[in-house]
C-alpha cells in the first residue's frame, strides 16, 4: 500500500505549487467563462486542482482507496509533466521501506502549535518535521 499513500501525500500535499504560462493562440482561450487575450499570464495552482471538489470526491481527506488517486497535478501533465516523476516516486518509496523495516513507531515531535512552511511562491516544504521513531530491536 505503500505506492497508494504516495500518490495520495502527492496530492494533497504537491511538492511543487505551480508554473506560469502565457496564452500563445491568436485568439486566446475562454477557461472558466473568462476570456483570456493571446499574451496573459496565468499561474497554474497544482495544489488548486488536486483538491478541486468538482473531480475529487471528499477532496480534503486523505484516503489511500481514491479509485483516480494517480490523476494528481503534482507532476504536471502532458507534454508539461515532470521527466523526474518515476525516480520521485522510486526515491519515496525505498525510504519509507526501509524506515518501516527499521522501526516500530514513528510519531510527530513537538511542535510549537501548526507545522510552518517556507516562505515560497513555488515549493512547498516544512521548515522543519520533528519526528520520533521507536526503533526496532534485532
Amino acid at each position: 500500500r505503500i505506492p497508494d499513500f504516495i500518490e495520495e501525500v502527492l496530492r494533497l500535499e504537491s511538492p511543487f505549487n505551480g508554473h506560469f504560462r502565457k496564452v500563445k493562440k491568436e485568439e486566446g482561450i475562454t477557461l472558466h467563462g473568462q476570456h483570456l487575450p493571446k499574451g496573459t499570464r496565468v499561474m497554474l495552482l497544482w495544489g488548486s486542482g488536486n483538491r478541486d471538489e468538482g473531480y475529487w470526491k471528499n477532496p480534503e481527506e486523505f484516503s489511500i482507496e481514491r479509485e483516480n488517486r494517480r490523476s494528481h497535478l503534482s507532476f504536471g501533465s502532458g507534454i508539461h509533466s515532470c521527466l523526474g516523476q518515476k525516480l520521485a516516486r522510486l526515491e519515496v518509496k525505498v525510504v519509507l521501506e526501509e524506515l518501516l523495516k527499521r522501526t516500530q513507531n514513528i510519531e510527530i515531535g513537538q511542535t510549537s502549535g501548526k507545522l510552518k512552511y517556507l516562505n515560497s511562491t513555488f515549493v512547498r516544504s516544512l521548515e522543519k518535521l520533528p519526528l520520533r521513531l521507536s526503533i526496532k530491536q534485532k
